[in-house]
């Protein structure tokens, strides 16, 4: 993908990406819509990878917690559970 981006906009599209960035992009979706289960998955696993457990914990029991709304939200759910086993979570 990055080789692709490379090619097609002569610039590599993860040149300036970084855990920051990550975060402040998953935050801001989550509080613009808190219900999307993959906006809260994906908020969960930026503190997952930034080394913050507890947090990333805390936003996957949230995601569980959500109504399903979306045809793949049980299978993120499915997959949530899976981190927070990996996480010693419930």
């Amino acid at each position: 993908q990055r080789t692709l981006g490379r090619l097609l906009l002569r610039t590599d599209p993860l040149k300036n990406a970084s855990w920051e960035r990550a975060r402040f992009h998953h935050e801001t979706a989550v509080e613009q819509d808190s219900t999307t289960i993959l906006f809260v998955m994906d908020l969960a696993q930026t503190y997952q990878y930034d080394d913050e457990p507890d947090r990333a914990v805390e936003w996957f029991e949230r995601a569980i917690d959500l109504r399903s709304t979306w045809p793949v939200d049980d299978e993120f759910k499915r997959r949530i559970r899976g981190y927070l086993v990996d996480l010693g979570g419930p």
